[in-house]
């Protein structure tokens, strides 16, 4: 039994295709406000390990040791397994993220994870996935606040003009009923 499952494992993980580096192209931070559904700075406060199911690191075993040897694909086969970041937030500048805050991001090593450090501030640039779960990647514009300047300026300014342009509208209308 133990025999048919590995031989299964191994046809299924051979049969997979290899997983491809992440190629991004950069957006400008106002590109990036628009294709964004959330943008927030956030200290990490914890980042989870995944949990990678026992069967798919026996056949990652089975695989490296009917090859005999490791390859690096060997190590970022599981395409499918993502890092879960816990925030804690201190500004939003856009979305309505869930009550639970936090974002998946994968794991790295070519697949376009995040290198999310427990205890740092960020900007993050982030999408709903068909979960609801928040998603990001190094493909976005997140990265630590000390880096993010740029972005800042951008999203304070956009965030005052929209402030001004409610304002202003807001006297217009009452004016008209006066």
């Amino acid at each position: 039994m133990k025999n048919a499952l590995v031989l299964l494992v191994l046809a299924w993980l051979t049969s997979a295709s290899a997983a491809h580096a992440c190629s991004c192209g950069r957006l400008s931070p106002a590109e990036a406000f628009e294709g964004y559904d959330v943008i927030l700075v956030a200290t990490a406060d914890y980042v989870q390990s995944p949990l990678v199911p026992e069967l798919l690191t026996l056949g990652r075993y089975a695989v490296a040791k009917a090859k005999s040897v490791v390859t690096q694909e060997d190590l970022d086969f599981d395409a499918y397994t993502f890092r879960k970041v816990g925030l804690r937030a201190q500004t939003l500048f856009k979305g309505h993220p869930s009550a639970e805050l936090a974002v998946l991001t994968r794991l790295g090593h070519g697949d376009c994870g995040y290198p999310f450090e427990e205890g740092k501030d960020y900007l993050i640039y982030a999408t709903f996935d068909e979960h609801k779960n928040l998603r990001t990647g190094i493909c976005s514009r997140t990265k630590p606040i000390s880096a993010a300047a740029e972005d800042l300026r951008y999203l304070r300014a956009r965030i005052a003009a929209q402030q001004k342009s409610s304002h202003n509208a807001g006297d217009l209308s009452s004016r008209g009923h006066g």
